[in-house]
């Protein structure tokens, strides 16, 4: 199937999760700018700065097992929910930012939210992709709408802090977020029950598969398959 085609026949999908996918990484890729960016505003030093990158991503790194706990047993629309609305409280918090500690908090609340994100793009897509020869490239296009998110969130959060101040560009990103998540609500279908399902059809199917390929003895006739 070519490329066109596949965008044709999963239109839907690539219109809800591929642009929560987008928006995702715009958010979580604002951040990765924004916090240097507001540590050199507040005049920390070189080594306060990489303190403060690394209180993020060290809390983010602590809610791994929870991300999976949460995908796995409450599903994968409520994770996405939670680490938007704590990435976005983190920005607001950003927005208010008028020291070191404030900066620390801020940091610590963006990754505990960016952490919570670890693994939701890869198992969302997953679930909703095709079985068979398809699924590898309706993967690699959502990855692809997943990388203009990449390229645009950085580049978001330069504009405005250029035009504006490091606090305007807090405020967009946590905007962002709430797009985002009204995104997530409105368009974004659940997919862990779905996939449950999915997977007990493709077992049934399967058994009756291989009892039709079963020999039957001499004078036997095959039923015909149930629906």
């Amino acid at each position: 199937m070519s490329t066109c085609a596949l965008l044709r026949a999963y239109r839907r999908e690539f219109t809800s999760i591929g642009t929560f996918v987008a928006l995702l990484f715009v958010v979580r890729r604002g951040r990765d700018v924004l916090l240097p960016l507001a540590g050199l505003a507040l005049g920390l030093d070189v080594a306060e700065i990489a303190a403060v990158s690394s209180t993020t991503f060290f809390t983010g790194a602590c809610m791994f097992p929870v991300s999976g706990y949460i995908m796995d047993n409450f599903g994968r629309k409520r994770n996405a929910a939670l680490c938007l609305c704590i990435m976005g409280c983190g920005f607001l918090v950003l927005v208010f930012a008028r020291g070191s500690a404030a900066l620390f908090a801020a940091a610590a609340t963006l990754g505990v939210g960016n952490g919570l994100s670890s693994g939701l793009v890869m198992t969302l897509t997953a679930d909703a992709a095709p079985a068979g020869v398809n699924r590898g490239p309706f993967l690699g296009l959502i990855r692809f709408l997943g990388d203009t998110g990449v390229i645009v969130g950085p580049l978001i959060v330069g504009v405005v802090a250029d035009l504006r101040s490091i606090a305007a560009a807090a405020a967009v990103m946590a905007a962002s977020a709430g797009v985002c998540l009204l995104w997530l609500l409105l368009m974004v279908r659940e997919t862990l029950a779905a996939d449950g399902d999915s997977n007990d059809d493709a077992d049934v199917e399967q058994q009756q598969q291989q009892q039709q390929q079963q020999p039957l003895p001499l004078g036997v006739k095959a039923a015909a398959p149930t629906k």
